[in-house]
């Protein structure tokens, strides 16, 4: 009983993960391989010299709203 829940359990989190990460393949992030594409930002990354100083350069200095930077992969996930 315990093994059949356990496959089970196993198949529907390795679907998800892969849902989660909605990545191409052989790219760095969901949106590609640039940082900062086209000079926008996909992501609150800090800028500046870690943890010392942060330029806010994505417009946040701290952490962001969740749908601050639109979708980041095809299935329409944030952040």
């Amino acid at each position: 009983m315990l093994g059949k829940w356990m496959c089970l359990y196993i198949r529907r989190l390795i679907i998800l993960l892969n849902i989660g990460g909605g990545q191409p393949e052989g790219t760095m992030f969901p949106w590609g391989n640039e940082i900062v594409p086209d000079g926008v930002y996909r992501a609150n990354l800090w800028q500046g010299v870690f943890p010392s100083e942060n330029t806010g350069e994505d417009g946040y200095l701290w952490s962001s709203p969740v749908d601050s930077f639109g979708p980041q992969n095809q299935y329409g996930l944030y952040n």
